[in-house]
């Protein structure tokens, strides 16, 4: 088998394949979202008081996260894990980067990464608390989410006395039912501004910056085109003569443009006929002496003219019509390949038995 016919057949194949293929492909545009510049510490403490409630810290771990903090986690903020008993345990989970599409993935991870850790020991919050003060001052705006048993007081907060309070006051509620405080605490450059305890399974309260210290308002989401589609250029319909009408006789033939005639008084109407020596178009109707184009000559009547070939115009074709049309000719291509492959394998087995024939005559 001769493998030059065969190498042309498939740069064929393959150039009538690519145009099929190219109606099918669109690009979205590209939505761009505003980075938060907030960052976010997650604080847990994993002493033996927190044996019981363990499986509920997992939970109302991930119902934050995957709520976002109730809608005040922006996108693409940061957000870390410490576990604290008698020691503190940094870096054992790499920081997590926030999104809307990814909210649930993180949760996850965090929820995974608990349910590894042992709960012993006794606690000591000031051992963790004095390296999170530290975050905490070298940052222009973090949020604290601390969930401990409650045991050990918040110290080094103008909201101490409050938070040790409520503390007290539920400490017997939690402990029947198993449940963890979660405390919320917002800095803007090293500076305590809102606090908030939460006792789960109430709702969670989130506390709100107060005024001075509320972040500016993220700036709209920039949405770039990666591949524009073509304009769609809408011409006029070439049976309606106007002024400033543009006729086309064919999809690559120039436009003509028709010249607009001063009014004549007491004209009669005349018949008007665009026409091209190639594609020739029938006569138009009457048109008023108002707007009565140039009059042009008609074909003999011995030829019928033919009608005027109109552009589809590409917005009324559906994409579903497009890739049907693609598959068509995709399956059209490949039963032609077919069929030239099994004449060109049939012309060969041929010529072996010509040649085995003449050779035994011989």
């Amino acid at each position: 088998m001769n493998p030059a016919p065969l190498t042309v057949r498939l740069a064929l194949f393959v150039a009538l394949l690519l145009p099929a293929l190219s109606f099918a492909q669109t690009s979205p545009p590209a939505k761009v979202e505003p980075v938060a510049t907030e960052r976010f510490l997650v604080i847990v403490e994993t002493s033996a008081a927190m044996q019981k409630r363990a499986e509920n810290v997992q939970k109302a771990l991930g119902s934050v996260i995957s709520s976002g903090l109730s809608g005040n986690i922006g996108y693409g903020s940061t957000i870390g894990v410490w576990t604290f008993n008698e020691q503190l345990f940094t870096g054992q989970l790499p920081l997590q980067l926030w999104t809307p599409a990814n909210r649930q993935r993180v949760a996850l991870t965090m929820v995974q990464f608990l349910q590894q850790q042992k709960n012993e020991k006794a606690a000591r919050l000031p051992v963790a608390w004095a390296a999170a003060t530290n975050i905490i001052a070298q940052s222009e705006r973090i949020t604290v989410l601390l969930i401990t048993s409650g045991n050990d007081p918040v110290t080094g907060t103008p909201f101490d006395a409050a938070i040790t309070e409520s503390f007290i006051k539920n400490a017997d509620a939690q402990r029947k039912a198993n449940m963890p405080y979660l405390t919320i605490l917002r800095a803007v450059k090293g500076k305590f501004v809102a606090f908030a305890v939460n006792m789960p399974p109430w709702p969670l309260e989130v506390p709100e910056y107060p005024d001075g210290f509320k972040p500016a308002p993220p700036p709209a989401p920039v949405v770039v085109e990666t591949n524009p589609p073509a304009p769609v250029v809408k011409r006029p319909d070439p049976f309606i003569l106007a002024a400033t009408n543009t006729i086309y006789l064919a999809e690559t033939s120039p436009p003509v443009e028709v010249p607009v005639v001063a009014p004549q008084p007491k004209s009669e109407p005349t018949n008007v006929v665009v026409a091209k020596a190639e594609s020739p178009t029938p006569p138009r109707p009457n048109v008023p002496a108002a707007a009565a184009p140039v009059e042009t000559k008609s074909q003999p009547a011995t030829k019928p003219a033919e009608p005027v070939a109109v552009a589809p115009d590409p917005a009324k074709f559906p994409i579903v019509t497009i890739l049907v049309a693609g598959i068509a000719l995709l399956l059209g291509v490949m039963v032609v390949f077919i069929a030239l492959l099994r004449w060109s394998r049939r012309s060969v087995g041929a010529s072996l038995i010509t040649r085995s024939m003449n050779q035994d005559d011989r």
